[in-house]
This record gives structure tokens, sequence and C-alpha cells, in this order.
């Protein structure tokens, strides 16, 4: 298993967390392909990619928030990033 990112173990955290609160019976698996796919929703509401206009700063902050929670959710789908060097 690969190492994940503090945020990542963050969300997978919560999820556990929420399953032994609400749902004390539920399976216990990862569920992380559900996790990705809550993170993009939560994206696509609070952070829509036409708000994120490169010529204000208010846009550029937008655009940096949902990238790193694209790159949350990429991770927790296993995908591969490419490096910030590339």
């Amino acid at each position: 298993m690969t190492d994940l990112s503090p945020a990542a173990e963050a969300v997978i955290d919560a999820y556990h967390e929420s399953l032994t609160r609400f749902m004390p019976h539920a399976d216990r698996g990862t569920g992380r392909p559900l996790m990705a796919a809550v993170i993009r929703a939560a994206i696509d509401q609070v952070a829509p990619l036409h708000v994120c206009n490169t010529t204000t700063t208010r846009g550029k902050t937008r655009l940096g928030v949902r990238t790193k929670l694209l790159h949350i959710a990429a991770e927790l789908d296993g995908a591969q990033l490419p490096s910030e060097s590339d």
C-alpha cells in the first residue's frame, strides 16, 4: 500500500468516523472511490472551473483550492499524479 498524504488520510479518517457514528454495522471497506466522488461533487459546487479566473487573485485562489482537492480525490482513487516539476 502506498503512503497517503495527510490530507487524504484525514478524509479516510473522517469517513470511518462517520461510519462508526452513524452506521455502526456497516462494512469497513475503505470506500476510497466513494470518497473521491464526494470530493469531486463538492468541488463542482463550491469551486466550479468557470469561477476560477486566473486574471484575478480570488480566481487564482479558487483554482488553487480546486487543484488541491482534485489531487486528494485522485490520490484516493490511486491515480498517479505528475510531479510539480513536470
